[in-house]
């Protein structure tokens, strides 16, 4: 066992023991900070709890189901996903913290990816290629979420997340530049922009710069929708906007908010907006809630897994996080936000004629099918 500090940033947060062999943590041992912990790991006293704080720890790990995870642990010589999280302190692009030993005078200017290069090694062992036999393993990859392939690299100064997409069709990252020119033609504003390049193959894979600065931190939906006890009577989105309200955003915000998040993804069949990819975003100086995390991740629709024969607009559509069908869950919209449906069809054919494993056929048939779909909407 050793000792470490938890930190958020230049402020520690609390101390606890781990097994180093196993990237495990025992137990805490004594709280600084509780202020500054991440909100997943509070009681709902306002207090560290080590299973929280164990669960946390856990999630900043790749998850098991990552494409081609086990090869990439073989190509480091690695033999866990929170052995990767140690090798780089825990450190993340999505937030401020980050671990030390107990002692060590290692500060967060001289370590952070915010500021400080990193190697593309992990990144590329991710996809399944190693560029020489000893690897730096001090990355951001190491705490990316999600079960498609990505990896953090940096783009001109920026810090980007590359994302690759599935077999058979590889539409995911189509699907998110589609998502970016609709919000762009419906003048919306809170979401990030995605653009397209592609790999030796020619499969397209997504680019999108990183929302979240050095004193900023993303907060999940997830954290937020567990930082406070769930009543009986509440359904899901109830609770999520009391907790929200409690956090600091005002219930009508979050309503709103909602409102546009739960339109757009029933317009374009989202199947996957579960949550991990949405929520707040906070000051982790000042700790005030600066408001809801723009729109991101809208790979997993269009019909992205539907074999062509089968894509159909009308029927049961998968949904998420607040009910299993769409069109059960648009009816929690409060508010109904008016998304462009001028240019459609050319936005959708000009994307998809992008990557040469859309066949036409199934262009013609996504393109009907969301431009139906939008048309009966409105």
């Amino acid at each position: 066992m050793k000792d470490f500090i938890l930190l958020n940033k230049n402020t520690p947060v609390l101390n606890f023991e781990m097994d180093v062999d196993t990237a495990q943590i025992y137990k805490i041992t004594k709280v600084v900070n509780p202020e500054h912990a991440p909100i997943s790991v509070l009681d709902n006293k306002g207090f560290p709890d080590r299973i929280r704080l164990i669960d946390w720890w856990k999630s900043r790990a790749i998850p098991i189901s990552r494409f081609g995870l086990r090869d990439a642990l073989m190509l480091m010589n690695i033999s866990s996903t929170e052995k990767l999280v140690l090798e780089s302190h825990g450190l993340s692009l999505s937030d401020q913290y980050w671990i030390k030993e107990a002692g060590s005078e290692l500060q967060w200017n001289e370590i952070n990816f915010f500021d400080n290069d990193f190697s593309d090694d992990v990144g590329e062992a991710l996809f399944g290629r190693k560029n020489s036999e000893t690897l730096d393993l001090l990355s951001p990859c190491n705490t990316s979420d999600g079960w498609l392939r990505k990896k953090w690299k940096i783009v001109n100064g920026k810090r980007a997340l590359v994302k690759a997409g599935s077999s058979s069709f590889y539409q995911e990252p189509l699907n998110e530049l589609i998502a970016t020119k609709i919000l762009k033609a419906s003048s919306f504003e809170n979401f990030i922009e995605y653009h397209v390049i592609s790999d030796s193959e020619g499969k397209p894979m997504s680019v999108c710069n990183n929302f979240v600065t050095c004193d900023t931190e993303l907060i999940t939906a997830r954290a937020i929708f567990q930082s406070t006890k769930q009543r009986n009577e509440d359904s899901d989105k109830v609770h999520y906007v009391r907790c929200c309200e409690k956090l600091g955003i005002p219930s009508e915000v979050t309503e709103e908010f909602l409102s546009d998040m739960l339109t757009f993804d029933y317009l374009i069949c989202n199947q996957d907006r579960h949550y991990n990819n949405f929520g707040m975003i906070r000051d982790v100086n000042t700790l005030q809630v600066l408001g809801h995390a723009p729109f991101f991740d809208n790979g997993s629709s269009l019909w992205y897994n539907v074999t062509t024969n089968f894509i159909k607009n009308d029927g049961p559509q998968k949904s998420y996080p607040f009910r299993k069908d769409h069109e059960e869950q648009i009816k929690l919209v409060t508010k109904s936000p008016k998304f462009a449906i001028s240019g459609i069809d050319s936005i959708v054919e000009s994307v998809m004629a992008l990557s040469p494993y859309m066949e036409q056929n199934r262009i013609d048939k996504i393109t009907s099918s969301l431009a139906k779909r939008f048309h009966d909407f409105y």
